[in-house]
């Protein structure tokens, strides 16, 4: 769920999502077998964001994000935990800086 408002050139917005697998129990064996273990697949969490967007011309935005992600601890879904700084981290924050455009 997100709510925003425009004012002028400016969107800024907030942010809720809810995620859960739940076929957990129906899966069994590797999900690349050898590599990467089914488990990579179950996972529930949620995220909460804030972010703005503006639009520099007609067709060209730029959007800066940052979304703290909870529940980490009930598996860590399609995240590569190798690049969080903490090894057991149940939440992490990521933010996002980027330029879209249309043409």
């Amino acid at each position: 769920m997100s709510v925003g408002h425009r004012f002028g050139s400016w969107t800024p917005y907030v942010a809720t999502g809810w995620t859960e697998s739940k076929d957990d129990n129906e899966r069994t064996g590797a999900f690349i077998p050898g590599v990467v273990p089914e488990s990579i697949l179950n996972y529930q969490r949620n995220e909460y964001s804030v972010g703005t967007r503006w639009d520099i011309t007609p067709g060209v935005a730029i959007k800066a994000d940052i979304t703290h992600v909870r529940g980490l601890d009930k598996g860590f879904g399609n995240l590569n935990t190798a690049y969080m700084l903490e090894s057991n981290a149940s939440s992490t924050n990521v933010y996002t800086l980027k330029i879209d455009s249309a043409f």
